[in-house]
């Protein structure tokens, strides 16, 4: 959590580096899924605000300072749908109705419809094969209780870490 990272503090004659990649997950997705429209949204430099003008939150023109809460709403969206959150969630978690929030999942599902194709085809691998897997081999075992959310969001999460880890052996 951002609170803590001050506390964190190398011994003397140590240093420490804070890396964090920007927009990594949506990134993860709009490449994996190979949705084109992802893809421009990320390559856009803040997929987030192109969601908001899709979706007509914002104007086109629009940008993170000038509709700071719009973009949040996006933002809460577009990350949400990674992993299958629902409308009541979303709305819960932005403040918007549940009309709305339901509005927004739609939209989310007819802008970027290959990245849901591939998403649900991921889960129901995963459910049909008893397993999923990264890009590069590791792999996470389904069982009967396995969430379809975890699921969902193991592509992002686990080549997520992938990428971590070379970027430390590379970095080493």
């Amino acid at each position: 959590a951002a609170w803590v990272r001050s506390m964190i503090k190398p011994r003397p004659g140590y240093s420490l580096a804070y890396v964090d990649w920007s927009q990594q997950e949506l990134g993860i997705a709009a490449a994996l899924s190979g949705d084109l429209a992802l893809q421009s949204a990320y390559q856009g430099g803040d997929p987030y605000i192109d969601f908001a003008v899709r979706a007509h939150l914002v104007p086109p023109g629009a940008t993170k300072s000038s509709h700071p809460r719009e973009r949040d709403v996006s933002k809460a969206c577009c990350l949400g749908m990674l992993y299958g959150m629902g409308e009541q969630s979303l709305a819960l978690s932005t403040g918007i109705d549940r009309t709305r929030a339901a509005d927004l999942i739609r939209l989310h599902k007819q802008t970027y419809p290959v990245f849901w194709k591939w998403r649900n085809s991921a889960v129901d691998f995963a459910m049909l094969r008893g397993r999923i897997h990264t890009t590069f081999g590791w792999r996470l075992a389904v069982t009967r209780t396995t969430n379809a959310r975890s699921l969902a969001n193991f592509p992002m999460q686990g080549n997520g870490a992938e990428m971590l880890r070379i970027a430390i052996c590379l970095a080493h």
